[in-house]
């Protein structure tokens, strides 16, 4: 997807920043996910606690990613990808395009989840 194509869908972002490595960030406040753009294609997705409904994979037999133990969430998430990799404080499964941040210590405000796609750096196993 587009910006073009997010915009109408989302709104308009409370924040749009440049990151560090030049891609374009839309934010939309804490109960919202935040975007990432890469020559105006969407590539990631990241989550806070705050969403008001959880973050609740279907595949995983309804695990919210952000209530779950750690430990549990990771196992499930390994049954699925065992190609996990840990990078930079993320804890990576490049065939789900799924990556957990923060989860230890255990404080809810400290957990991240991002969900990227096919032509993310993170998606090479």
């Amino acid at each position: 997807m587009s910006r073009e194509d997010v915009e109408p869908v989302m709104g308009v972002p409370c924040s749009v920043k440049t990151t560090r490595t030049g891609r374009t960030r839309l934010e939309y406040g804490q109960t919202s996910p935040a975007l990432v753009f890469v020559d105006d294609a969407l590539v990631e997705i990241n989550f806070l606690p705050e969403i008001s409904d959880g973050l609740v994979l279907e595949s995983l037999d309804g695990l919210d990613l952000m209530t779950s133990k750690e430990a549990d969430l990771v196992a499930a998430l390994r049954k699925r990808d065992d190609t996990a990799k840990e990078r930079n404080g993320f804890l990576i499964f490049p065939r789900l395009g799924i990556a957990l941040s923060g989860f230890e210590p255990p404080e809810g405000d400290q957990k991240a989840v991002t969900v990227f796609g096919p032509n993310h750096p993170w998606s090479t196993p």
